[in-house]
């Protein structure tokens, strides 16, 4: 197994074991622990100091975290509709991909999308835009 997949992997078994209720036990124990140990040492900067490049640290990690394993549901999403469209007969396979055109194009279809739900003459093709 290669990094990548390792990696994948792990971050899938953190997020999972992070989003449970345990965690969020374990963390308020860890909150509650540090407020007692802070009235025994008097609240001092270095503990304060501790604590706060601790949590920065933590977090950066989880937002990284959750990044990769949201950006990899989301590109399973997009394959898994790309593969509807392409399977759908009478559906137009000009929006498989959509998601790689720029924001112009997007808004336009956006756009043109609201104005169908309204009036049905209205043509909604993607090739038309020249991309």
């Amino acid at each position: 197994m290669n990094f990548k997949e390792q990696f994948r992997h792990v971050a899938h078994d953190v997020v999972l074991a992070l989003s449970s209720h345990w965690s969020f036990i374990v963390f308020f124990v860890v909150i509650f622990g540090w407020l007692i140990i802070g009235y025994f040492v008097h609240f001092t900067e270095t503990w304060q100091l501790t604590l706060h490049i601790s949590l920065a640290i933590i977090t950066f990690l989880m937002v990284l975290l959750i990044q990769h394993i949201q950006h990899r549901e989301t590109q399973s999403m997009h394959l898994k509709l790309d593969e509807l469209l392409r399977g759908v007969e009478g559906s137009s396979n000009a929006y498989v991909h959509i998601q790689a055109e720029p924001s112009h194009v997007l808004d336009k279809l956006q756009a043109d999308s609201k104005a169908a739900h309204y009036d049905s003459s209205v043509d909604l093709n993607i090739e038309s835009e020249g991309s």
